[in-house]
């Protein structure tokens, strides 16, 4: 999407593979679908008339989300008529509310790196690059992913944690493309650190 968004095109080849990987990511979990869906809408707000939504990676992913769902009802009946009902009576057990969600140091380095990120946009207009737009996108997916589970388990929360560090990386690496000699230093330390 950010090569789309910065009107570069890909081999269909490429883009197909991409869909295919991405596709059985979004598969583990359903949540998952907010992201790609927030990402087009962000390259239909950037392409406007130009925008395909027919492109080699948009099929890959709808077929492979066509022959999952195809797949889940022809072959695994018992997981729908008997395992999906006691997983929902299972889950929910578990489930919290959103304001006792916060509870994780994870949520203390998301507010770190955001501000970070966001700090560094506001220094420089031309920093908020589309791959730290996507990014940003992205990480908000997951952590809207991440609040609609309800359960607050560290391994929902990876995402988030990756792509802000990710989006800290994109940061560093910009401000040496630009020479900004303020943040080149601290910002690498700190994706460093938070990658550890």
């Amino acid at each position: 999407i950010v090569r789309r968004v910065e009107g570069k095109d890909e081999s269909p080849m490429l883009a197909i593979g991409i869909g295919l990987l991405a596709a059985s990511g979004f598969a583990l979990k359903h949540y998952f679908a907010v992201i790609p869906f927030m990402l087009e809408i962000w390259l239909l707000a950037v392409a406007r008339r130009k925008y395909r939504p027919f492109r080699p990676e948009t099929l890959a992913v709808a077929a492979v989300a066509l022959c999952y769902a195809a797949a889940v009802f022809l072959l695994a009946r018992d997981y729908l008529d008997r395992q999906l009902p006691m997983v929902f009576a299972a889950y929910d057990g578990y489930s919290k509310p959103w304001p006792f969600m916060f509870d994780d140091r994870e949520q203390l380095l998301w507010l770190f790196c955001l501000i970070t990120v966001m700090a560094y946009g506001w220094l420089r207009r031309s920093n908020f690059t589309p791959l730290l737009v996507g990014l940003i996108i992205a990480t908000s997916g997951f952590l809207y992913s991440y609040f609609a589970q309800q359960k607050g388990w560290v391994y929902h929360s990876m995402p988030v944690t990756y792509f802000l560090i990710l989006a800290l990386l994109a940061v560093a690496t910009q401000s040496m493309q630009t020479k900004a000699d303020i943040l080149r230093r601290p910002l690498l330390v700190l994706t460093l650190l938070c990658g550890y």
